[in-house]
């Protein structure tokens, strides 16, 4: 039997990689309950794992490659501390691919730990677990696979370069549209600039086998009835969006970032392998389409990184790998702090929501609503017109297609006449937020309800509108 030797270097590796991702695993448990987008996507894949499918039973503005792998996960056991717990393995997953890519580029050691830390840092304070973060997975992947096929020699990575490309489309359309078509720019570059001999034929075939997870898609809607529901909320709904805020702080970086890459692209030009991570960060661009806020931008900030590492390695001519036991001490700090954090706050204690933390006004909060919700009589539906209504909703186990992410650009054309009707129904009580000054807030749909029935009490955040008598 073999012998398996570890260097130092190795196990130097194994030592950081465990502190940062038990690090990553109670940042993301120390966050509160309430961050909304966390909780709609934990909501697509609770809802997919117990039966519904999406777009015809739930509404998604998205492809929903994401929602069905987190959807897996959530049949062990659908609470929200699965979810968070499966967003840290994402980000075990990003950290083994970036060091696989940086051990591909030759990346000094040193170095390599403090961008990955910073990769991953930017993130997690300021994103969650969704269709983005899957589509950065996928990216991170094409781009291994690049690296290490540069010359196409390799038949699996090449089938394998394609079916991911096509996954992207069905991961999240705006922007698997965009990325998608990379790896044959990259294949039409090694022709053309690079005079490489590569067949029309390749081309063709890795075409075709990008386009089978999309011909399997549409498949998917056609058994499950739900072609006409996901051109409604999927492209025509993302014509609804009327994105007011950007982000000017990300904006500058961005700019700043992408004109340096431009630079040393051009002073690099002869590089292959810099013309792959470019084009990819490039194309990560789209993230921020319609939204450019500080998630969406993050994405493209961090990407960027992969770029601007290789060429500060190249001008470096040594860095001491000794330098890398600082890092240790640091990391274990921060460990020991967030994992005290977690340990003693306050957390619920029941449900769903079990072992996440809480602050006690908003448990009371949810309480409240959840308990008015169950004191109706059986014959009412109660409908919350606030982005917040998963929230409430789902502890109890209720879903109303389009309320739940109620929002602009998140109804499309069909939905909103559906509201419509629901609105001019019998038996129906409405929970308002009279103070919600989300941009996206359908709030024409909310001055109808107003309109045509009575405000008769409060709960506190959110007012009770019943029929006019």
């Amino acid at each position: 039997m073999k012998k398996v030797v570890f260097s130092n270097k190795k196990i130097m590796k194994i030592i950081y990689y465990g502190l940062l991702s038990m690090l990553l695993l109670f940042i993301i448990l120390n966050e509160y309950l309430g961050n909304m987008d966390e909780i709609w996507n934990y909501s697509f894949a609770k809802h997919l794992s117990n039966g519904l499918f999406p777009y015809r039973d739930f509404n998604v503005i998205s492809t929903p490659f994401s929602i069905f792998i987190n959807s897996l996960f959530l049949k062990i056991n659908s609470s929200l501390i699965t979810y968070r717990i499966l967003y840290a393995i994402y980000y075990i997953a990003i950290i083994f691919l970036l060091d696989k890519i940086f051990d591909t580029l030759k990346i000094k050691t040193f170095l390599k730990f403090i961008i990955i830390s910073l990769f991953v840092f930017i993130l997690v304070k300021v994103c969650y677990l969704d269709y983005n973060f899957m589509q950065l997975l996928l990216i991170l992947l094409l781009i291994y696979c690049h690296l290490k096929n540069k010359d196409y020699q390799n038949s699996k990575l090449n089938i394998i370069i394609a079916l991911i490309s096509g996954i992207t489309i069905i991961n999240k359309q705006s922007t698997g549209l965009i990325i998608a078509p990379i790896h044959i720019i990259i294949v039409m570059l090694n022709k053309f600039y690079f005079k490489k001999d590569i067949s029309i034929k390749f081309l063709l075939r890795q075409i075709i086998i990008t386009l089978l997870p999309l011909i399997l898609f549409i498949i998917y809607l056609i058994i499950t009835k739900s072609l006409y529901d996901f051109y409604d909320q999927a492209i025509l709904g993302l014509t609804t969006f009327n994105n007011k805020y950007i982000s000017k702080v990300f904006l500058f970086f961005t700019i700043i970032i992408y004109i340096l890459m431009i630079i040393g692209m051009y002073l690099n030009k002869n590089k292959l392998e810099l013309w792959i991570i470019l084009l990819y960060c490039i194309a990560s661009l789209s993230f921020i389409i319609p939204i450019f806020d500080n998630v969406h931008s993050s994405f493209c900030v961090a990407l960027s990184f992969i770029f601007l590492t290789y060429i500060i390695n190249n001008k470096i001519n040594k860095i001491n790998d000794s330098y890398t036991y600082i890092l240790l001490p640091i990391l274990l700090i921060l460990l020991i702090y967030n994992i005290g954090s977690y340990i003693t706050s306050p957390k619920i204690e029941t449900g769903i929501y079990k072992y996440i933390k809480t602050r006690k006004e908003h448990q009371m909060i949810i309480n409240n609503v959840d308990n008015f919700i169950l004191s109706m009589p059986k014959d009412y539906d109660i409908y919350i017109l606030d982005p917040s209504a998963s929230v409430f909703h789902l502890p109890l186990g209720i879903y109303h297609k389009y309320f739940d992410l109620f929002m602009k650009g998140n109804l499309g054309i069909k939905g909103q006449k559906e509201i419509l009707n629901i609105i001019n129904e019998d038996n129906k009580i409405f929970l308002i937020n009279e103070i919600n000054e989300n941009w996206q807030s359908p709030t024409k749909i909310v001055d109808y309800v107003k309109e045509k029935y009575s405000s008769c009490g409060n709960i506190d955040f959110l007012t009770v509108y019943c029929h006019k008598k």
